[in-house]
C-alpha cells in the first residue's frame, strides 16, 4: 500500500531486516507471477531527496496465516 507524500511509503509486510534503509520512492510490480518491491536504499544522513546507497528488490510469496494469506519475502536481491 502506498502513501501519499513526497517518499510515497508503502509496504507489504512487517519486516524489520529487509526495510532497514528504506525512505519511500518506490516501485511494485508483478514478476512472473510474484509481487515484487524495488527501492533505493538511504543511509544514516541521507535526505529523503538523495539515497547514496544501493538498491533492493523484494519478491515476495504467499503463505497461509491464521486467518488469511501473508506476505513473505521469498527473495532479495541488492544491486
Amino acid at each position: 500500500m502506498n502513501s501519499a507524500g513526497s517518499g510515497s511509503y508503502g509496504s507489504v509486510a512487517d519486516d524489520a531486516a529487509n526495510s532497514k534503509g528504506y525512505m519511500g520512492h518506490g516501485e511494485f510490480a508483478l514478476v512472473k507471477g510474484s509481487l515484487a518491491q524495488h527501492f533505493p536504499i538511504y543511509n544514516d544522513g541521507d535526505n529523503n531527496a538523495t539515497p547514496s546507497g544501493k538498491a533492493r528488490q523484494l519478491q515476495y510469496t504467499l503463505v497461509p496465516g491464521e486467518a488469511s494469506w501473508q506476505p513473505r519475502p521469498d527473495r532479495v536481491v541488492e544491486y
